[in-house]
């Protein structure tokens, strides 16, 4: 908080007090971090596992809809970049925003290499070929695409670093002897990790 040299408050006073208004007039629209819940405001009950499913579907389903009816030529590796990015964005934790941007850049990369402009969708009958792509990318897609894959190194890293960490945490653990077995005779079997237990 800054004060004036005078000793008056002012306009630092002014603006905390602004400030705490705001923040007391936008509080009641925190609702926490995003649920599927936020899509269907409607609907005033927890969603089960096939509501989620459902929304999402439909969430999707309508987008790729409206692409259709508005923008007939549009990148559908593109448009599915979209899509993931919004999960992206509306995801609190860090390695699964890191992991959906990933997704994010191999789709947008995949829709500006093999998807032919204005045509809306990979043509079929075309070669995948990602080098014979890569000779013949348009060049307004080069840079996008270089981007993308700079991206998805810097992201990969920082999942890498992230798992590593996880299990050099775990791997610090000293456990005893009856712990070790626990472990290995009951969790180890059923694909659990040493890591989810630090």
């Amino acid at each position: 908080l800054l004060v004036a040299e005078d000793g008056q408050w002012g306009l630092a006073m002014l603006s905390l007090r602004t400030r705490r208004a705001l923040y007391q007039a936008l509080e009641p629209l925190d609702k926490g971090d995003f649920r599927w819940e936020f899509l269907v405001p409607w609907n005033n009950k927890t969603l089960t596992t096939l509501d989620k499913f459902v929304v999402c579907s439909t969430f999707i389903g309508l987008s790729f809809t409206l692409q259709t009816v508005y923008d007939p030529g549009a990148s559908v590796g593109v448009h599915l970049s979209y899509i993931a990015q919004f999960f992206s964005y509306a995801m609190g934790d860090p390695i699964g925003f890191r992991l959906l941007a990933v997704l994010t850049a191999v789709l947008e990369i995949g829709g500006n290499l093999f998807e032919t402009k204005e045509a809306g969708f990979i043509v079929s009958g075309m070669n995948l070929s990602p080098l014979e792509a890569f000779a013949n990318v348009n060049v307004e897609d080069v840079f996008p695409i270089f981007y993308d894959q700079l991206f998805i190194v810097i992201n990969g890293y920082y999942i890498l670093r992230w798992l590593l960490t996880k299990e050099a945490l775990a791997s610090a653990l000293e456990w005893q002897e009856n712990e070790e077995a626990l472990y290995t005779n009951c969790f180890a079997p059923l694909g659990f990790r040493r890591a989810q237990f630090s």
